[in-house]
């Protein structure tokens, strides 16, 4: 799994396998993806569609689907094109700065996801 700024994933990742499962999916990129009319590769749908088979194979369907950062293009297109599976989406858009700075932010973050997930149930799943 790649990010920009890997050492607040992992904190957070670290943060939230002390109560959740967390499954760290590596997305494919060019190769075996849909190709577009105009000769593009239409990654971001193939992004979505292999997360969703994933999802339903595990059978988490609806889930609970956070994402931060660039992922959450990954989030909206699976909301744009799957909402059945989604029970509920959490963007964590610009947050790796603040653990970056503070690590203890991490656990703060996963404190309110675990609220969340307390009063929504279900399972959760994280990239």
């Amino acid at each position: 799994m790649t990010h920009f700024y890997y050492e607040s994933f992992q904190g957070l990742l670290q943060a939230l396998v002390k109560d959740f499962h967390v499954y760290a999916l590596n997305a494919r990129t060019l190769g075996n993806i849909k190709k577009l009319p105009n000769g593009t590769h239409d990654w971001l749908a193939q992004w979505a569609d292999d997360s969703v088979m994933f999802v339903r194979h595990m059978g988490f369907a609806p889930y609970i689907h956070v994402r931060q950062s660039h992922g959450n293009m990954l989030g909206w297109q699976i909301l744009m094109t799957y909402p059945d599976t989604l029970k509920a989406y959490v963007s964590l858009a610009g947050f790796a700065p603040l653990i970056i700075e503070d690590p203890e932010n991490a656990k703060h973050i996963a404190q309110t996801v675990a609220q969340i997930r307390a009063k929504e149930g279900k399972s959760l799943f994280t990239v």
